[in-house]
């Protein structure tokens, strides 16, 4: 009892009660994150589960975030509401310096992990190189391609154009997402599309001639 005689508030029971919404909340951001993968395109390529699985963990912050800041809000707005006719002002408390550290530290500690986490999933998709198709038209791999008969001529390299993806095959079958071609060599190409009209353009200079 205070000098007023009002009871304070028993902190075991808000303990509790703070470690059920938290527990809850990590639920339903899982739940969410789950239910993320459902929103994107059938995974095609090698890279995609890379890019799904960042895109789910993002989701799943995103939400717990949501659904804790406007939890806390309801419970205010219920059972934390002033009288009605209540006027007077807030009690005059001064700002709490753990507090403040604590609101400080945990969001930068959330987006520097998001970032360390794109990070190597970047340096994870720079690294796989040539990207895997799981499936291939029919048309593709049974098409017959003209070879030149000039020994000076490298080719044919297939260009292969996907959204959002290029993949290069070269003769002897390596298979790159980046191109590599000799200097004062004339190429050959073969362009094929996946799905819509891509336009194929290499930049010219100096020092990298084709």
């Amino acid at each position: 009892m205070t000098s007023t005689g009002r009871r304070q508030p028993s902190v075991g029971p808000s303990l509790v009660l703070v470690a059920i919404g938290l527990g809850l909340d990590a639920l339903v951001s899982w739940t969410m994150a789950q239910q993320s993968y459902r929103w994107l395109p059938v995974q095609a390529s090698t890279a995609a589960p890379y890019v799904d699985n960042l895109f789910a963990l993002e989701t799943g912050i995103g939400s717990f975030i949501l659904v804790g800041c406007t939890a806390v809000i309801a419970w205010t707005l219920l059972f934390n509401r002033a009288p009605k006719y209540d006027l007077d002002d807030g009690d005059p408390i001064e700002g709490n310096l753990r507090l403040e550290i604590i609101w400080t530290v945990i969001p930068l500690v959330v987006v520097l992990a998001i970032a360390w986490h794109t990070i190597g999933v970047n340096h994870t998709l720079a690294t796989l190189g040539g990207k895997q198709r799981l499936a291939t038209a029919g048309p593709l791999e049974s098409a017959s391609l003209p070879i030149s008969t000039d020994s000076t001529e490298i080719g044919p390299i297939q260009v292969i154009a996907r959204q959002w993806s290029w993949e290069f095959i070269y003769p002897n079958g390596v298979r790159s997402s980046e191109l590599h071609l000799p200097v004062d060599r004339p190429i050959y190409f073969r362009l094929i599309s996946m799905d819509v009209l891509h336009g194929f353009y290499i930049p010219l200079s100096a020092s990298n001639r084709i």
